[in-house]
């Protein structure tokens, strides 16, 4: 192969991974990362402001994704990795905090450092809507994060949601 194809094929390959768009979902040494679409419904649940020590803590409601279908089947893997964890549930994902009908939530990768996220009006009405009945598409992304840290109490594992 010449080099220049061998450059243009590396280029192609960086883009799709660190510039561009996801992978399919995987997991290596940093963990679960990628992209994957999920058909289920929201499941709002309370949880305490973490942190919290005293007898006046925040609660907050708090979305959770439970996936009925997934596009990879590495995302279950990843869910049975995580039980135990305040952002997963038995068969759910977290997607962050409710505040005035709009899901929020922080995140940190490697690609995109620490940002703070709130999703449309449109969209978050959609997606709390959502029930076992009346069931939504959501694309999910989660970029590598190597650092670690302690995280806040909307924080999710994911870097995009998307309504499908």
């Amino acid at each position: 192969m010449n080099k220049k194809i061998t450059i243009i094929i590396g280029l192609a390959a960086f883009f799709m991974m660190g510039c561009g768009g996801m992978s399919d979902f995987t997991t290596d040494e940093w963990g679960y990362y990628g992209e994957v679409e999920l058909t289920g419904y929201v499941n709002v649940v309370e949880i305490p402001e973490f942190y919290c020590n005293g007898e006046d803590c925040k609660v907050y409601e708090y979305a959770h994704f439970e996936v009925l279908e997934a596009s990879d089947e590495d995302v279950y893997a990843m869910i049975d990795s995580k039980q135990g964890n305040s952002f997963f549930g038995e068969n759910s994902v977290g997607l962050g905090c409710i505040t005035d009908g709009v899901i929020e939530y922080a995140n940190h990768s490697d690609k995109f450092g620490y940002q703070e996220i709130k999703l449309s009006a449109e969209d978050s009405e959609v997606i709390l809507n959502a029930t076992s009945e009346d069931l939504i598409t959501i694309r999910i992304a989660k970029y590598p994060f190597s650092i670690g840290k302690g995280v806040s109490t909307c924080y999710s594992h994911f870097t995009t949601i998307e309504l499908l």
